[in-house]
Formats: C-alpha cells, structure tokens, sequence
C-alpha cells in the first residue's frame, strides 16, 4: 500500500502549479488590456499606415501673370491704355495699384508716347522717363519722342534742352553717346542751339562739342560758339581735343582759330604744341595758313615769333619759305622788317649747307631790299617814261 504522505505531496504539488498558471494567465490579461488603453489615449501611436494622406493643393496662378493677360487681352481689342487701366484695376481691386498696372502695360507694349500722355496727370515728366527706362527697351530718340510732349517750357528750345536732361539722366548713358549728342538736332535746333545744349549739360569740353556734332566744317559758326561761352580753342587742352582721334584737320583748325581771331604765332604755337615739328616740315604750315589768308610774310613771322624750331634759325625758316615757293621779295620784306644782319644770316645758311647760289640770293634780296611801295612807284615811274616817248 503506497505510503500515505508521498500522495499528499503529490496532490500538493499538483495544486501550487494549477495556483501559479492562474496567476501568470491573468498577468498577462492585465498587460495586454493596459497597452490596448495606451494605444486609445494615443492616437499617434497608431500604425503610419492606418493615417489618411492629404490631398495635393491645386497650382496658384501668378497674380502678375493674370495682370498681363488681361492687359495684353484688352491692347489686342485695341482698349486704350486709359479704359485698359480703369478696367484692369477695378477688376484686380486692392489686389493691385495704379502704378503697378502702367508699369505692366509698359511690360505688354503699350506705346511709350500714350503712357506718358497718361502718366502726366499724376507724375512729373522726369518721373515718367525713369518708369518708361526701367520697365521698357528704348533708344534715346524713341524715349525722347515720348516726353518732350510732356516737358513744360516757355520755347521749343527749353522743352529740347530739359528733355535732353530728364533722357540722358533716365538712361544713364555717357556724355559723347552718338545718338543723345545728335537729340538736339533731332528736334530742330540749329548748330549754336544744339552746341549749347550739350555744352551745358555734360562735362564735355567746347572742342569736343564742336568735333562731336561736325560743327568745324562751318569755321564761322565755330568761331561764334567759342567766342559765346568765352572759351579759347587755342588753349593747349582745347586744341588737343580738336586736333586728336581722327578729329579736325590742321587745315580746318586753322580757318577756325583765324575765324576766332587768332593770329598766325598763336595759331601756329598751338598747333606745335599739340605735335612738334622742325624747319623741314614747314610746307604744310605755309600752305594751311596761306589758304586761310595770312600773308606770306605774317606766315614767317608767326614762325620766328612762336619759337617752333628748334635751333630757332631763320635760315632754317627762310629755307621752308623757298620750298614753299614764297617769293624771294617776300623773303626779303621779312628780313628787312627783322632787321637781321647779313653776316649773321649768311652764317646760319652756312651751317644749313644752302647752295652757294641760293645764299647769294638771299643776300642780294637783303641788301637791295626797297620795299614793295618803293618797287611800285618805280614800276610807276618807268610806265610814266615809257607812255611819254611813246
């Protein structure tokens, strides 16, 4: 018979495991009722997957693209800029202001000339030239075109001189651009108009004027504008502008300076200036200087005077004179008048290897010198005897 206490251990220990499952089953019936709570307090910890996606937001159209569409749907029915304005900003509301929708009809082309007309009632005509500059493509003519009809002034020649202003400030262009130095003339001014207006609106100098708008080609004109504003085309700058770059001629600076006054010294002491030359070059002072109407001996003179040559010899200057086919009595005047020694004189001639026939000339000319008064009255006097035998 089994022993009594070995089944009661038995049953016993049947009973504590029967015990322990009951407890660890309902361990884990809390557990799992504990996170199902969480998961309802805490939606974000809900699977990604269970959260529904939003819809994509439709594409806005640009506001400054729906305002040039209706402009450029209105200047296609042929709607002035006006009703095009008026219409398009009751349409757009604060949306929009006056000024941003004429910029905007500038942008779809709209005529420059209509939007200042327009613009005028609100804005200044300097004003309008910046708006039409920074929002439109325009060349200085078309630009000017536009605004001088908007420009007050008491005579076409002020509402030309302020619009050549408000264009060149509004397009911000250099002093010698072609195009704004050629706007006066553009407008009707004359010569001594337009030089005064470019004169006094840029910082170019009067030669660079007068060189810039071809003016040189009329000496008189010329002569008159520098005499205007007092400015003397002699004056080594001035005459360096004139003269340099592909600009005027010594021949036309020449009928210039003598239209202004100039002697022959001065002139010929500017034109040395601006390039040096020595005694072998002085066929084209002689001729340049001939055909503006100085005499031969004021020609000579001019050159002594001015100290152009550089051993200053009159020889070398007599010697320029004969190659320039001066007369010998010509010559002879000159040096009589300079009252240069004969000895001196044939020296010099000497250490410029003339010909001995040629000085000999020169001398001869010098010591039988009567003057051209004195030679006239005996031609007179032997015309006399002649007409008395006859």
């Amino acid at each position: 018979m089994p022993n009594i206490g070995i089944v009661l251990l038995v049953i016993a220990a049947i009973a504590v495991g029967l015990w322990l499952a009951s407890r660890l089953e309902k361990a884990y019936m809390r557990r799992k009722s504990g996170k199902a709570r969480v998961a309802e307090e805490h939606p974000v910890s809900r699977r990604i997957e269970s959260i529904p996606t939003k819809a994509p937001s439709p594409v806005m159209e640009d506001p400054a693209d729906r305002l040039a569409d209706r402009l450029r749907e209105r200047k296609a029915n042929g709607t002035n800029l006006a009703a095009a304005v008026t219409s398009v900003t009751v349409e757009f509301g604060d949306r929009v202001t006056t000024d941003s929708v004429i910029r905007m009809a500038i942008k779809v082309g709209y005529r420059p000339n209509e939007v200042a007309v327009f613009m005028a009632q609100r804005y200044q005509p300097a004003e309008i030239a910046d708006i039409l500059a920074e929002e439109g493509d325009f060349g200085v003519e078309e630009l000017a075109d536009a605004i001088m009809p908007v420009v007050d002034g008491e005579t076409e020649l002020l509402r030309a001189e302020r619009t050549f202003e408000i264009v060149k400030s509004a397009l911000q262009i250099d002093d010698d651009n072609e195009e704004l130095l050629q706007l006066p003339g553009h407008h009707g001014c004359s010569g001594d108009e337009a030089a005064a207006i470019v004169y006094n609106n840029t910082d170019l100098c009067l030669a660079s004027v007068l060189k810039d708008l071809k003016l040189f080609a009329s000496p008189d004109v010329a002569a008159r504008i520098s005499k205007n504003f007092g400015v003397d085309l002699s004056d080594e700058d001035e005459y360096k502008t004139l003269r340099e770059d592909d600009g005027v001629e010594f021949g036309a600076a020449v009928l210039m300076l003598k239209a202004c006054g100039k002697d022959a010294e001065t002139i010929i002491a500017a034109e040395h200036a601006y390039e040096e030359f020595s005694g072998d070059q002085l066929d084209e002072v002689f001729s340049s200087l001939s055909v503006a109407g100085f005499t031969n001996e004021e020609i000579m003179i001019g050159i002594a005077r001015a100290d152009v040559i550089d051993d200053n010899s009159w020889a070398a200057i007599i010697r320029g004179a004969l190659e320039s086919k001066v007369p010998m009595e010509d010559i002879a005047s000159v040096l009589h008048e300079e009252d240069l020694d004969p000895d001196d004189l044939d020296t010099e001639m000497r250490e410029l290897e003339f010909e001995v026939l040629t000085r000999v000339d020169v001398l001869h000319a010098l010591l039988h010198f009567k003057g051209k008064s004195a030679v006239q009255a005996e031609a007179a006097n032997i015309e006399s005897n002649q007409q008395q035998i006859q």
